[in-house]
C-alpha cells in the first residue's frame, strides 16, 4: 500500500526529500529510518529539535550521532551505482504506516514530523535508530509526553 503523500504535513514532505538527500550525500542506495531522523532531527524551525530540546535532549548531539552511525554503512559510488535510484526500505515504510496509526490515534488529519519521529522511537537497540536513542535515553514515552505540553489539545489538521 503506497503512501498517501496528501495526508503528510509540508514539514514531513520537506523531511522526506531532505532523507532522500542524506542518502544520496552517503552513498547509500535506499533511504532508512536513520536517513529520515537525521533530517527530522536537523530540520531548521522543525518540531522534533524543539521537543527534543524541551524533553531535555540535545537535538544537535543526537544528529551527529546518527550521522557517525551512517557514515560507517557501507557505500555504493561508480559505474554500477545506478545513480538516481532510491528506494525505501522496508523498515521505513512500516515505521511510515506506524506514524499514520499514530496520527490516527492522536485525532490528527495529517501526518506530523512528530508522529514520524515517535514511530522511529520503537526501532530495537538492533538498529542504529534504536541504539542511538538508547544511546541519549530518548524514549516514546519522553517526546510524547513533551509533545502533549507543546501541543495542549491542539489536532493537526
Amino acid at each position: 500500500m503506497p503512501m498517501d503523500m496528501n495526508r503528510f504535513t509540508e514539514k514531513s514532505r520537506q523531511a522526506l526529500q531532505e532523507a532522500q538527500s542524506n542518502s544520496l550525500r552517503f552513498g547509500h542506495q535506499e533511504v532508512d529510518i536513520e536517513h529520515m531522523a537525521l533530517a527530522l532531527v536537523r530540520q531548521e524551525d522543525g518540531l522534533v529539535p524543539r521537543l527534543l530540546e524541551k524533553a531535555g535532549y540535545m537535538p544537535k548531539a543526537f544528529a551527529k550521532a546518527l550521522e557517525d552511525g551512517l557514515r560507517r554503512k557501507p557505500s555504493v559510488s561508480g559505474p554500477g551505482s545506478a545513480q538516481g535510484q532510491m528506494y525505501i526500505t522496508q523498515r521505513m515504510d512500516k515505521a511510515m504506516l506506524r506514524a499514520q496509526d499514530f496520527a490516527k490515534a492522536l485525532k490528527d488529519e495529517y501526518i506530523s514530523v512528530e508522529h514520524i519521529f515517535c514511530s522511529f522511537l520503537d526501532e530495537g537497540s538492533g538498529t542504529l535508530m534504536g541504539a542511538t536513542a538508547r544511546q541519549f535515553g530518548v524514549t516514546r514515552e519522553k517526546v510524547l509526553g513533551t509533545m502533549e505540553n507543546v501541543r495542549g489539545s491542539q489536532r493537526v489538521t
